[in-house]
């Protein structure tokens, strides 16, 4: 759950929520969410941020039982976070993130 509140404080001003990219730099342009210029991230991006800044693409991150746990929290609640993150407001976003927090309390 930490992990999980980690990454919600970092989209929690909803200037640094994105949308159809995992993260974005001052100039909306898309960008790895580990790079300094980063300033705004996709529910996803915003995990792997705060997961130590590793990269999505990088294999180790799908190694880490804290990632897998964050991921799996959210997996009760909708089929694809990073879809939800996209069709849904930033409001909606925050909500699925609280509730994702509970499970994953639950489970530790």
């Amino acid at each position: 759950s930490e992990l999980l509140e980690k990454a919600k404080a970092l989209i929690k001003n909803e200037a640094n929520w994105t949308c159809g990219a995992n993260a974005r730099d001052k100039y909306g342009c898309a960008v790895p969410p580990d790079w300094d210029s980063a300033i705004c991230f996709c529910s996803y991006g915003a995990i792997v941020r705060a997961e130590d800044n590793r990269e999505p693409r990088d294999l180790r991150l799908f190694d880490s039982y804290s990632t897998n746990c964050a991921l799996n929290a959210f997996d009760t609640l909708c089929e694809d976070i990073r879809a939800y993150n996209d069709t849904h407001s930033h409001a909606d976003v925050l909500d699925l993130f609280s509730r994702a927090i509970g499970v994953a309390k639950q489970s530790e």
